[in-house]
């Protein structure tokens, strides 16, 4: 869906809603001069409006809270909050927020919220080239429409593949995902390769086969007291249940319009993780990545590649 044009450019970053409900949308407007000071200090109404073309008002009367003058980057913002709850307010989702003020130009910001819980990848199987690669999913429960709205696939030499569906990938249910090597084998070269989900509602997740190697490692090391070689984890021929890790961070910015990804995970002493920008009215990296350090000989050597194992066999399942 396009996003409307807007009078007054504006950020609303995703905002999470807890399992009661609770929650806070911040919408951002650049608070610079006074034309902008003079329009968002009128702001008198807000109303929540459905995401889709209808724009059917859900909600004429929100309540909020205004903050002026917020410093941010280089310039100063004014911000809004809108607390979840209210009447219509109280599901997940994409929405609009129409804002009204005195100052007149009425203007809709697009919002998307959250739930806290981030949904799970795990891989079925070992990933092969030329054979279909199933995914269990959890915690990514909806309705009747798939809330899935854009798949990724970064490659090995960096790219980031836009994945079609049916063509490339299919949510089978709420707890099944398939990334499809029948008409483009996505995985003809070795190397890693990290799966992105973007889904209406939650939360953008993904998966890699780092995250279950170090979560074997740990579990190695509890049970055993014992540090798991890569080479004796790809031999085992499957892959295990895994931990939460955030190997990426990502934002999406409501002024730019587009998503911007951050990098993965990073060994010890590298470069500090995280960048900024420091423009107003434009995204800051959380610094929230989870940071793994292998500490032991045979995991360091392994860092770099470690990948998918793919045994390219020529064959492709229909599954």
């Amino acid at each position: 869906m396009i996003r409307p044009r807007t009078a007054h450019a504006s950020y609303a970053p995703d905002a999470i809603m807890k399992e009661d409900e609770s929650g806070t949308v911040s919408i951002m407007f650049n608070y610079n001069t006074e034309d902008e000071k003079t329009w968002f200090d009128g702001i008198e109404k807000l109303a929540l409006v459905s995401y889709d073309e209808q724009k059917r008002t859900l909600n004429a009367d929100l309540q909020f809270d205004m903050k002026k003058n917020v410093l941010h980057g280089k310039g100063h913002v004014g911000e809004l909050e809108i607390p979840m709850g209210q009447t219509n307010f109280r599901n997940n989702g994409r929405y609009y927020v129409r804002v009204t003020s005195s100052a007149g130009e009425t203007t809709l910001v697009p919002i998307h919220v959250v739930n806290e819980k981030k949904p799970k990848l795990t891989l079925k199987e070992t990933a092969q080239s030329g054979k279909n690669l199933h995914f269990a999913v959890s915690d990514l429960v909806y309705g009747i429409t798939s809330p899935v709205e854009r798949v990724t696939l970064k490659t090995p030499n960096g790219d980031i593949e836009e994945l079609q569906k049916f063509d490339d990938w299919y949510l089978l249910s709420q707890d099944l995902f398939v990334l499809y090597n029948d008409k483009t084998d996505h995985l003809a070269t070795k190397g890693k390769y990290t799966l992105t989900i973007y889904a209406n509602g939650f939360q953008t997740f993904s998966k890699n086969d780092w995250d279950d190697y170090v979560d074997q490692c740990e579990d190695e090391k509890t049970e055993n007291d014992r540090m798991l070689p890569y080479a004796e984890y790809c031999e085992r021929g499957e892959i295990y249940a895994s931990r939460p890790a955030a190997a990426k961070e990502v934002l999406e910015d409501g002024l730019l319009g587009d998503i911007q990804q951050s990098s993965s995970f990073i060994p010890k002493d590298d470069t500090e993780h995280g960048t900024e920008t420091d423009l107003s009215l434009k995204a800051q990296y959380d610094e929230d990545a989870e940071v793994f350090t292998a500490t032991k000989d045979d995991a360091e050597k392994y860092y770099a590649d470690a990948t998918f194992e793919l045994e390219g066999s020529g064959r492709r399942d229909t599954g």
